[in-house]
């Protein structure tokens, strides 16, 4: 299928919105049509680095409905509404292995294993996670990162404990 994206194409130059070629989905991959998705400074680091694979998308936080799974997900299926997370379900050692999802531009791999800023995503299922559908749309999107950023800060950072003034 087709699907708008952010793209940059090159090194130090500007996004522009294309369309992405999203094969349909392996057996641990979901189609995720994006209602939004959250702004991250991290994507100003990806934006300006040099050594950052192009053509890339960006974006790793957002939230959207299962369009299609593959036959092996199971804790998801088609019209579950999900947050995309860069953070996977099943806890990993170090960071988690950037595997390129599989979608292309102009017949090019893209790089990124998350992507956010389009209209739809291919994503491993382990950085999907299910929410209510009464869960807001367009404020859900940041619990993928900027939550996730924040408590991890508190918790492990500054190791803020129950009790602590802060």
């Amino acid at each position: 299928m087709k699907s708008k994206a952010a793209i940059q194409t090159g090194y130090n130059e500007r996004l522009i919105v294309d369309e992405l070629e999203i094969p349909d989905p392996q057996p641990h991959q979901v189609i995720v049509k994006l209602y939004s998705s959250g702004i991250c400074h991290s994507q100003l680091h990806n934006i300006f680095d040099a050594g950052f694979g192009r053509p890339t998308t960006l974006g790793h936080e957002g939230t959207g409905v299962i369009a299609a799974a593959g036959r092996d997900v199971t804790h998801v299926k088609e019209g579950d509404h999900v947050i995309v997370t860069w953070v996977p379900r099943t806890p990993v050692n170090g960071s988690p292995p950037r595997i390129p999802a599989g979608v292309t531009f102009r017949e090019q791999l893209m790089p990124t294993n998350i992507y956010t800023w389009g209209e739809h995503t291919l994503a491993n299922s382990q950085y999907v996670v299910p929410i209510s559908k009464d869960e807001p749309t367009d404020t859900s999107c940041i619990v993928g990162c900027a939550v996730l950023t924040g408590a991890g800060a508190v918790m492990n950072t500054a190791k803020v404990r129950p009790g602590d003034s802060v």
